[in-house]
């Protein structure tokens, strides 16, 4: 998984809208393949024009999935490449688990305030405790990435 978003940020691509509904499994002879799928969300982050990243912004208009975004998507942060790769490890996390600490707070008002008051609260530990130990030093590594890292 983290091969495919590579791959899109080699080119220059945020995906923005990580989740398991946006990966597909190969068939026949590709069934060891996995597909990264849905790019209608996904915008470059360098600016072809002069070749920079594109800046940090506060007050960003949420895109993505509330269950997968990051933490910093969640707080109104422009994306990048650390958001994608935080979003994986939530889809991962689910997958260990059966479930992410904000899940039944997917309704109602307030939702926003209250997945990011719950994702601010829970620890890479926490949120790997059904995973390899490894899992929760990745998570620690992604969380402390700053905006332009890889």
């Amino acid at each position: 998984i983290f091969k495919l978003l590579k791959f899109v940020h080699d080119r220059k691509y945020l995906h923005r809208d990580i989740k398991p509904d946006n990966f597909c499994m190969g068939q026949d002879e590709f069934s060891q393949n996995v597909y990264l799928i849905d790019y209608g969300l996904s915008k470059r982050f360098i600016k072809e024009s002069t070749g920079l990243h594109i800046p940090i912004e506060y007050g960003s208009a949420f895109v993505g999935s509330i269950r997968y975004c990051s933490l910093n998507v969640n707080r109104g942060l422009t994306p990048s490449r650390r958001d994608d790769c935080e979003s994986v490890l939530y889809m991962l996390a689910e997958f260990g688990a059966g479930d992410l600490p904000w899940s039944y707070r997917l309704n109602g008002p307030n939702v926003m305030k209250q997945v990011t008051d719950i994702k601010s609260a829970v620890s890479p530990q926490q949120l790997a405790h059904n995973m390899p130990s490894e899992f929760a030093l990745l998570f620690q590594y992604v969380l402390s990435l700053q905006f332009e890292d890889r």
